[in-house]
């Protein structure tokens, strides 16, 4: 994964007539999920978007009952990612974690953070 280049996105307007990119004049963009615009920063880090961050907001990445309705906005754009601890790909939305107030792109895959650490006999 290449690191975002901000000039490069800037001068590509790309981002012009598409809400759901970041706009980098007003720093908004739409949340795919609730549809509401909201400022950049409400929005995770993560590559394989245009934009580098996540298509849907903080506040409903939060929600369990949107799982299914992110994953159905996912799952067509096709980014995924490789989990650090059994090593399989998966959709990107399978690796979004909370941390404090805002979400995070994971490491490991869903079903890795919610194993055991340790083995009982």
């Amino acid at each position: 994964m290449t690191a975002f280049n901000a000039t490069k996105y800037n001068k590509s307007f790309i981002w012009v007539g598409n809400d759901y990119l970041v706009n980098p004049e007003t720093a908004a963009k739409r949340c795919a999920c609730c549809k509401k615009l909201w400022y950049s920063q409400e929005y995770a880090e993560a590559g394989g978007f245009d934009d580098h961050k996540y298509p849907v907001c903080n506040r409903c990445s939060r929600k369990k009952k949107n799982a299914e309705k992110i994953a159905k906005i996912i799952e067509p754009l096709g980014v995924t990612k490789e989990c650090k601890k059994c090593g399989g790909t998966q959709p990107i939305h399978n690796f979004i974690s909370r941390l404090s107030d805002w979400i995070v792109i994971n490491i490991y895959c869903d079903n890795c953070r919610t194993m055991p650490k340790r083995k009982y006999d």
